[in-house]
């Protein structure tokens, strides 16, 4: 009686196993990257446009490309899929990053740029009252140097007034703060916008990281502003 030979067994294609599982690790490691870039978005930077980039890049270079190649590793044989699921996870992590890390730094934008219209709106001033700086915010505002809007914060206007000012000496150093936002508000616990007194100088208005301005604060031409932001800030 003669045997039929066994039906040969088509061989499990090890390259094509391989190649499904790098792509499993590569999601898992893009995902990473995501998470990490999205956090790094709420490290105190100082440069607000490091930070937008930051988030821009946890988004657009590996969060959604992350999601992608996972739903592809998903839908592939062999693929380690618990790998390419935790990727696809911590993707989302560093998207759901950027909507709260966009939301303090589009707030810190608006001070930013309110801070530059209280710059202006004290150089008018300057220009048509002899070179003398408004003792109070609300000179500006009562002359129409500037609006009420424009010193409150962005988001919380209820809120009163956001920015300290204290105007400087005729011989004040270019170092002297004259203005910054007063601490509470949901950026700030890490840093501030900070107006210099030498409103014509490249860095007069920048942001500095709390240490920073802790620093700045403890030099004796900055004594006074010191003082006036200290009871400012009292509740």
């Amino acid at each position: 009686m003669t045997s039929t030979p066994p039906t040969p067994q088509p061989a499990t294609s090890q390259p094509g196993r391989r190649k499904s599982a790098r792509l499993s690790i590569a999601v898992l490691v893009m995902g990473i990257i995501a998470l990490i870039l999205g956090l790094g978005a709420f490290v105190p930077l100082k440069s607000m446009c490091l930070g937008v980039y930051l988030a821009l890049a946890a988004v657009f270079l590996f969060g959604l490309p992350t999601v992608i190649c996972g739903i592809i590793a998903l839908t592939t044989k062999r693929s380690k899929k618990g790998l390419a699921i935790v990727g696809i996870v911590l993707s989302f992590l560093a998207i759901f990053a950027l909507f709260f890390s966009g939301r303090i730094l589009s707030r810190r934008a608006i001070s930013q740029n309110n801070l530059h219209g209280l710059r202006h709106a004290i150089t008018a001033y300057a220009a048509e009252n002899n070179n003398q700086y408004p003792q109070q915010l609300s000179q500006l505002v009562k002359e129409k140097y500037i609006t009420e809007k424009r010193l409150r914060y962005p988001g919380k206007e209820k809120l009163g007034v956001a920015y300290c000012y204290l105007a400087p000496a005729k011989d004040a150093p270019a170092e002297t703060i004259i203005a910054c936002e007063k601490a509470g508000f949901d950026f700030n616990e890490h840093g501030r916008n900070v107006l210099f007194a030498n409103l014509f100088a490249n860095r007069n208005l920048r942001w500095m990281a709390s240490d920073e301005f802790a620093k700045a604060l403890a030099k004796p031409h900055n004594a006074k502003f010191a003082k006036a932001l200290k009871l400012a800030e009292k509740p």
